[in-house]
């Protein structure tokens, strides 16, 4: 029951901040999982990043997500364009 409280009233307070739900639960999903992952790719290099863009697929993964982050971030920072009526 304490958990289902708690959730309430953090899924509450989200929404009255207005925040998107999915990607906070989408990442307390994914996020362990994530981490596991890339701990054992850590443990597999020997502690080396180089592991991440050695592949060709892996470093065109690395490259989209920098690009999405980019236009986000541009997308937030460029002035709204205001509709004359």
């Amino acid at each position: 029951m304490a958990i289902l409280l708690i959730f309430g009233v953090l899924g509450y307070f989200f929404r009255k901040l207005d925040y998107d739900l999915a990607p906070f639960i989408l990442a307390l999903i994914v996020g362990p999982i994530l981490e596991e992952s890339f701990r054992q790719s850590l443990m597999r290099s020997a502690g080396s990043f180089s592991i991440f863009w050695e592949s060709s697929m892996a470093l065109t993964f690395i490259v989209i997500s920098f690009l999405l982050f980019l236009w986000n971030i541009f997308r937030n920072i460029k002035p709204k364009k205001q509709v004359l009526s």
